[in-house]
């Protein structure tokens, strides 16, 4: 739900940026791609510190009960990394994950501005 509301959000917003830039006409390709490029940066922003946190969950050792040693949940896990890293700890492995998102979003993004814009034509 994080993802897809930050790449919608600023997908449109980079498009209208760039478009008021007027280095591109609105709906050249470039345009779209540029914005989707724009809104994967966002989408590895606000995907990574939930990405951390799952991962920490998953990795945890357990007890003979199958309950996390290190961690009692979502929000105790955030709280352990930013007291034991600071808030930065939560950004550990954006790298990766830029670049497994960002080639999905500008793709996906491009494809439907494409898509989007044919189906405005064929009206």
């Amino acid at each position: 739900m994080v993802g897809s509301a930050a790449q919608l959000a600023t997908f449109t917003s980079a498009k209208d940026g760039v478009s008021h830039s007027q280095w591109f006409s609105a709906n050249a390709w470039l345009t779209a791609l540029i914005a989707a490029t724009i809104s994967g940066v966002a989408v590895a922003i606000t995907m990574t510190p939930f990405d951390v946190i799952s991962t920490r969950l998953y990795n945890q050792p357990v007890d003979e009960f199958r309950k996390g040693r290190l961690y009692h949940g979502f929000t105790d896990c955030l709280m352990k990394v930013c007291q034991a890293e600071g808030p930065l700890g939560l950004y550990k492995g954006m790298g990766p994950v830029f670049l497994r998102l960002a080639p999905h979003t500008v793709l996906s993004m491009l494809f439907w501005d494409l898509m989007r814009q044919q189906a405005v034509k064929d009206e």
